[in-house]
């Protein structure tokens, strides 16, 4: 029997955790032995425990639990979860993703209808609504983020050059290990054009479908912490080496984008995206230094 193996990493998640496994059950199309729920939780000791008590009480063995012993990122929480998932079809939620509406059956439906099929997404509704993004090697006009706004309003996609969110994603599971499954070497951020493009290089296919929506409980972060600045600049430069992509260039088209968006902002005095935007440009300048 094919099996659907969804991996939820976790870190200090313990108010999202519930909702997000019972809308997996509340809205599931297949049989139950047909879905495995893997946590794997990056928190420390103390949350782990929290974390794991609640799961253990309200859903007894259907969920497997993980406990990462150390931190070493997002990819490598899903890889261990992914080793130790037995699905042919690996799902990978975030914590803060909610089932909306049946889709399991829909999925095995067009993984077995395309055997070149490698990663499956699907409308995101939330943070803008933003299902798909550019790559960071086709972000070379001050007009991407209305690029990326537009395309998604009319779900127009093309795997070239977007790459899928990867809040809620399907994974072929045997096409994911001979690709090299999460690049660990990024710890968080980049992930998914990373993936999208070793799928590609393989000659696999990247499918967007909008006929079913998933919520993703994400806002506009008003502030952004210099760890998470460090941690995003750190791995856009691993994706733009790793790629041979020109980095100084990337990084001066991205100063003039932002230094734009920053000069608009201020004329109109919204400060909150002021700041935003000047932590957004901190991240790229980042990049430059050795």
């Amino acid at each position: 029997m094919k099996k659907i193996s969804i991996i939820i990493v976790t870190y200090n998640s313990l108010d999202l955790i519930q909702d997000c496994i019972d809308s997996i059950f509340n809205f599931s199309d297949v049989l139950q032995e047909q879905i495995e729920i893997i946590v794997v939780d990056n928190s420390d000791d103390v949350a782990s425990f929290a974390l794991f008590e609640l799961i253990k009480k309200r859903y007894s063995d259907s969920v497997l639990l993980l406990k990462n012993k150390t931190n070493l990122g997002y990819g490598h929480g899903n890889n261990l979860g992914i080793n130790a998932s037995t699905g042919t079809i690996v799902c990978v939620m975030n914590p803060d993703v909610r089932f909306t509406e049946p889709l399991l059956k829909d999925v095995f439906q067009k993984f077995e209808s395309n055997q070149k099929l490698g990663l499956l997404g699907y409308k995101q509704m939330g943070g803008k609504n933003l299902s798909f993004y550019l790559k960071p090697e086709n972000q070379w006009s001050i007009f991407s983020s209305g690029i990326v706004k537009l395309f998604n309003r009319i779900n127009f996609f093309n795997s070239n050059n977007f790459y899928l969110s990867g809040a809620f994603v399907f994974l072929d599971k045997s096409k994911f290990s001979l690709i090299g499954k999460f690049d660990e070497n990024i710890f968080l951020h980049y992930e998914e054009p990373d993936i999208a493009n070793r799928f590609l290089k393989k000659g696999y296919d990247i499918y967007f479908s909008r006929q079913k929506k998933y919520q993703h409980l994400i806002g506009e972060r008003k502030t952004v912490s210099d760890f998470t600045i460090k941690v995003q600049s750190q791995s856009l430069k691993y994706y733009l080496e790793k790629f041979n992509i020109d980095k100084r260039g990337f990084c001066n088209q991205k100063k003039i984008e932002y230094q734009l968006k920053i000069s608009i902002a201020r004329l109109i005095k919204d400060h909150e995206r002021v700041a935003n935007f000047e932590n957004e440009l901190k991240n790229i300048l980042e990049i430059l230094k050795d």
